[in-house]
């Protein structure tokens, strides 16, 4: 309860009880597997757009770490070639996984995939921030305070970005 007497949610919900769920696209991340797995415009595409840290599922960080491993050292990319790279690395059950991953993939769409990981990530950034500000501002601290504030303006994957505030709710 607040001092007026209305009741508060607990910190770690969004007001309606419900703990808030981190942005992210599972699909779309195994979409954009599919495509670098399609085309080299989509490696290409997805390199100058995300890294192995964007990924929410860590399996597929680790996927497309492997393509753009073998994209930027002029080795041939495809489902054959991915998968024994893997085995090599020790990632057995990445390369099984690998087989059913981006069966809906389009080459065409690499940029537009890669995009979107790249937004689900900035939005998972400001959400951070977003609740370490709030832990911040409910202790009175005042240097988390300036801190979190400058990780939602002035630095990482959130500032990098037009940030799209309705993407929070999907």
């Amino acid at each position: 309860m607040n001092a007026r007497g209305a009741r508060t949610a607990p910190p770690s919900t969004n007001g309606n009880g419900h703990r808030p769920v981190a942005s992210h696209d599972p699909e779309i991340e195994a979409c954009l597997i599919g495509a670098m797995l399609l085309s080299s415009q989509a490696i290409e595409d997805a390199a100058a757009r995300v890294d192995e840290s964007m990924f929410y599922l860590p399996l597929h960080g680790r996927l497309f770490s492997a393509i753009a491993d073998l994209w930027s050292t002029g080795h041939p990319v495809d489902l054959a070639t991915v998968g024994h790279h893997l085995r090599q690395l020790g990632l057995t059950d990445d390369a099984a996984a690998l087989v059913g991953i981006g069966g809906n993939a389009e080459s065409r769409n690499g940029a537009d995939y890669a995009d979107r990981v790249a937004e689900h990530a900035r939005n998972r950034a400001l959400q951070a921030a977003a609740l370490e500000l709030g832990t911040a501002a409910q202790l009175g601290d005042r240097l988390a305070i300036a801190a979190a504030l400058d990780r939602i303006t002035d630095s990482g994957p959130v500032a990098q970005a037009p940030l799209h505030f309705e993407s929070l709710a999907d």
